[in-house]
């Protein structure tokens, strides 16, 4: 990707190469259209892969106690239209995958099944399933839909290449240090553009408090990947608390921690690893990290043009993922060429929002998560109380010191230790 020095002209200036702005550019350029992506890190960060199913329960819920439920149908028939397309298109990035919604206690129950009446009413997809997809966890209930999982760096370096294949441009390091007017200023120079789109989650320089206030604090609900790892189920939050995600090679656990507040992250950090270590205390976490979401208030995102300005953005679809930003992609891509939708006028910032979704200033609107993969300790050697390695091929643990052997259950096979090895069933191999 290029660099850009001095002054530049284009017709559409897409601020934030995330995946919106990629689709954005990429049906702009097949167009004719003469497009600018500006993305103020050295390269867009994407993770390796990442599922998209239509169990958004939250967001849907939160847009039906505020809207119509027609309103809300249309919002879900459209992100349906996209995995449609997802699952059908025949790419080596896109594979088919089932797609679980778990209720792993009692107390979840009655959230998660008026979860499913609320996806029965809006004609989506969904079942009960007994088997749970294989979820080593206790779990009483499941839902089951279809999904995808799509490996996003691939998929990105084709649009990437789609766009510059067409006449478009993609700059990296270019991070927005200012807007005048039609022009874009950044350290390296400006862009002079007809059109400004921003696609960067929370709009750049919005100080409306309407629409601060809309663009309010929420948990996320999409599920993070490990690289290669076949992952045939996820687990999304229906309860506030602790979620985890099975993966082949551990556990991806993720927390909401409410609002940011730079100043309190340690605080978190060991409020995360504590109740970590009280919920699974034989296993060990790996890293953790802080990741931000923008959610609207009432559900439905919130794409069109910034009052007062001509700019154009999308914004509070955080939560939905792939499917989010293919849909902001293609509302802005229709209002960009006048072709809209009857529909398109639902997500627009100057609707008529309910009564009690405003509040009267926000300045940050993000919420707080962190994440960590967890990874089970492996059982005490009986003899020598060194840690065992378990050995995939002959499927038994061996003791790096002393030479013992059990079996995965912990039964002694051979060496100087001969006493059962204490196993528990989270130490086993799934």
């Amino acid at each position: 990707m290029d660099q850009f020095r001095g002054l530049r002209r284009v017709d559409v200036a897409i601020v934030g190469g995330g995946l919106t702005g990629f689709l954005l550019a990429s049906a702009l350029s097949q167009d004719g259209c003469k497009v600018a992506v500006l993305e103020a890190s050295d390269s867009p960060h994407n993770p390796a892969a990442e599922c998209a199913t239509l169990h958004y329960a939250e967001a849907f819920s939160r847009a039906a106690a505020a809207h119509e439920l027609s309103t809300v149908r249309h919002y879900a028939r459209g992100l349906q239209t996209h995995l449609n397309a997802l699952l059908a298109a025949p790419l080596p990035y896109i594979q088919p995958m089932p797609a679980y919604l778990y209720a792993r206690t009692a107390e979840a129950l009655p959230l998660l099944e008026k979860h499913l009446v609320l996806l029965s009413q809006l004609a989506l997809p969904v079942h009960t399933a007994p088997d749970a997809g294989g979820c080593p966890f206790p779990v009483e209930l499941s839902l089951y839909s279809q999904g995808a999982i799509v490996n996003l760096q691939h998929w990105m370096a084709a649009l990437q290449a789609s766009i510059l294949r067409n006449g478009g441009k993609v700059y990296t390091s270019s991070r927005v240090t200012g807007i005048d007017g039609s022009r874009l200023c950044t350290s390296q120079g400006a862009l002079q553009a007809a059109t400004v789109v921003l696609t960067t989650g929370t709009p750049l320089g919005l100080r409306d408090p309407r629409l601060l206030a809309l663009l309010e604090s929420r948990s996320t609900a999409h599920c993070h990947l490990i690289p290669d790892a076949p992952l045939h189920s996820i687990q999304q939050p229906i309860q506030a608390g602790i979620s985890l995600f099975p993966t082949s090679s551990g556990v991806h656990a993720a927390m909401d921690l409410g609002r940011c507040g730079t100043r309190q992250e340690q605080k978190y950090f060991r409020q995360f690893g504590s109740k970590l270590t009280r919920l699974l205390p034989d296993w060990q976490q790996g890293e953790i990290q802080f990741s931000t979401q923008v959610v609207s208030a009432d559900g439905l995102p919130v794409i069109g043009t910034m009052p007062g300005s001509r700019m154009l953005f999308a914004s509070g679809y955080g939560g939905c993922g792939i499917l989010g930003a293919m849909h902001a992609a293609e509302v802005l891509h229709r209002r960009l060429t006048g072709h809209m939708a009857p529909e398109d006028a639902l997500y627009s910032p100057d609707r008529a929002f309910p009564r009690g979704l405003i509040q009267r200033e926000q300045r940050r609107i993000a919420s707080l998560r962190a994440e960590g993969i967890l990874r089970p300790r492996a059982p005490l050697c009986s003899h020598c109380s060194c840690r065992l390695r378990y050995f995939s091929p002959a499927s038994r643990w061996e003791c790096p010191s002393c030479g013992s052997a059990c079996n995965m259950l912990g039964q002694p096979l051979s060496g100087p230790g001969m006493a059962p090895v204490a196993v528990s069933p989270r130490q086993r191999p799934n």
